[in-house]
């Protein structure tokens, strides 16, 4: 029995097992931190708190994914080499992270949740900027992939809002109005300090900027596509066939979208009512919407990779309901087959014996199939009567 467990797990791709071992880890810290009031987690304002927590659970797992995703696409390269973009993209994301990551906990920039975890809140921090670099860089390497089967109407929404993402990071970052954009707990993008050059904080907040675009309108897509399949399955050919093949990750894509929406309108609402000037004039309505936006992609990445979990758990089960009904088959087949094929009728039986034992070479032969090629009848003159 465990045997068999372990092969079930065997059978599961990198990214799904990096999932089950991050969330119950991250679930048990989040836990921790609630129970002792974490300052930067659990705020006074709870419209915050309601988005800070799905924030903080959701960066440890979409890191673990990525690395997961990183070693399946190694494994597969030889099968598909095609995913070298996606591949490349990824790679140069993580080392990107890591070296952001560090390089700032090295320079002792303010990090969150440093009081409740010391040291361990630099870990954290480095996660954080794993996720958002490499987010980044593997979407761009799937919308440039041309053999990649997502749809093209999904490539073109992350593109675009990667796109949108980078104009607006460098305007904010242009008029010394990033810092402003930033709501502690939500929408915590990175915009300085006193030791890092300004060029290099620059390129990390516009990067920032960019991959949460990106990163919400890449499941925004997913839900939108499950949308289109189950109203219009024949309007789009690709898209259908994508949604049937991952239908758990896009139902969760959108499911997560949705409330991700909710949350955001909730919050922006509550903060509009509680601290009307921090909303007001146009730096006031770009936070509110990266607000919304940064809710969508944070809850949409979480069912999105909880659906992804049921999508292999059901291919699994597919897999061995198809591999122990077939074995059964294979056999069953085969024997039938061998009953009809060397199981001759009485007509074959009478011409069977004067075949085998005729004096002639050319008849003098052994016949064990009646499929043989070489198998003559006796003459007619040479056959015997049977009563």
């Amino acid at each position: 029995m465990l045997r068999k467990e372990l092969q079930k797990i065997n059978r599961l791709s990198f990214f799904v097992k990096a999932l089950l071992f991050s969330m119950p880890l991250t679930g048990a810290l989040l836990a921790y931190l609630i129970s002792i009031g974490a300052a930067d987690l659990i705020f006074s304002d709870w419209f915050i708190t309601l988005i800070s927590i799905p924030n903080f659970f959701a960066n440890p797992i979409t890191t673990s994914t990525y690395f997961g995703n990183f070693f399946d696409m190694v494994r597969q390269f030889k099968q598909q080499p095609s995913r070298y973009r996606e591949l490349i993209g990824t790679a140069l994301g993580i080392a990107g992270g890591i070296a952001i990551g560090v390089g700032l906990s090295v320079m002792h920039v303010p990090v969150p949740l440093t009081a409740s975890l010391c040291a361990f809140a630099n870990v954290l921090f480095t996660f954080r900027q794993i996720n958002i670099f490499t987010g980044l860089g593997s979407r761009i390497g799937v919308c440039t992939d041309e053999k990649n089967p997502r749809p093209t109407s999904e490539k073109v929404m992350i593109l675009s809002g990667g796109f949108f993402g980078l104009v607006l990071g460098a305007v904010l970052f242009g008029t010394c109005t990033a810092a402003m954009i930033s709501v502690v707990g939500i929408t915590a993008f990175f915009s300085g300090g006193v030791a890092i050059p300004a060029w290099i904080a620059g390129i990390i907040f516009i990067l920032s900027v960019s991959s949460g675009i990106a990163a919400s309108a890449d499941y925004t897509s997913k839900g939108i596509s499950f949308i289109q399949s189950q109203l219009a399955p024949q309007s789009s050919q690709s898209v259908s066939q994508m949604v049937q093949r991952r239908k758990c990750e896009y139902a969760g894509s959108c499911a997560g979208v949705s409330l991700g929406l909710l949350l955001g309108v909730i919050a922006v609402t509550a903060i509009a009512i509680a601290n009307p000037p921090l909303l007001a004039g146009i730096i006031g309505i770009v936070a509110g919407a990266l607000i919304i936006i940064t809710a969508a992609a944070t809850v949409g990445s979480i069912a999105s990779r909880i659906g992804r979990i049921m999508d292999e758990c059901r291919q699994n089960q597919q897999h061995e309901r198809t591999t122990d009904d077939s074995i059964p088959q294979r056999k069953r087949r085969f024997s039938v087959a061998n009953e009809n094929a060397y199981e001759p009728t009485f007509n074959q039986r009478r011409l069977l014996q004067p075949a085998a034992t005729h004096p002639n070479a050319f008849f003098n032969k052994s016949v064990t199939s009646l499929e043989d090629d070489s198998f003559c009848p006796a003459p007619p003159s040479k056959r015997r009567r049977y009563i």
